[in-house]
């Protein structure tokens, strides 16, 4: 073998190396960072219908499926700058009412991560609207959900070692395989 074909596939598996692996839609994908955003999906789904969105909320409620699907109701927080970043109420307007969602995510979460007031990041699909206590809320599919224990029931957080500083919130990842 030559040292042209050599380099060529020593330049071929470095690009791989550093392609991005992210479970979450980022190119092109819409995040949901400020109120107004979240209210055109609010006041016409059909132009989100089927598209991969990137959004943040609060667990309001935790519905298991029987069929190992979780059924999460969700008061929406900004989208963060990173999906690895905890969403926080950020840029939220205080408009009196919540803006909530709906989100069936195709597979079990963990004891602790289901708790309400734990916030979350997703990559989904909006699917259209769905009926909750009443109203018409945007309902999404997900494919990638990462959680973090910052719920009302988490009153004792177990602290961890990350390189030497203690962290009180945990997060985890589920995601589709």
């Amino acid at each position: 073998m030559n040292m042209w074909k050599i380099t060529v596939i020593g330049l071929a598996l470095m690009m791989q190396a550093c392609v991005s692996t992210s479970e979450f839609p980022e190119n092109g994908s819409p995040s949901f960072t400020q109120s107004k955003e979240f209210g055109v999906l609010e006041a016409k789904p059909a132009t989100y219908q089927g598209v991969a969105v990137r959004m943040a909320g609060r667990i309001v409620d935790v519905i298991e499926q029987p069929n190992r699907e979780t059924l999460i109701v969700a008061d929406w927080l900004p989208y963060p700058e990173d999906s690895y970043v905890e969403p926080s109420e950020g840029q939220k307007v205080a408009e009196g009412k919540n803006q909530r969602f709906v989100l069936l995510f195709p597979g079990k979460i963990g004891r602790g991560y289901e708790w309400k007031g734990n916030t979350f990041v997703t990559g989904a699909k909006v699917e259209g609207m769905k009926k909750v206590s009443g109203n018409q809320v945007p309902y999404l599919v997900g494919s990638c959900l990462r959680i973090w224990t910052t719920g009302l029931a988490n009153t004792s957080p177990v602290p961890w070692e990350d390189g030497g500083a203690k962290i009180d919130k945990r997060s985890k990842t589920y995601c589709l395989q």
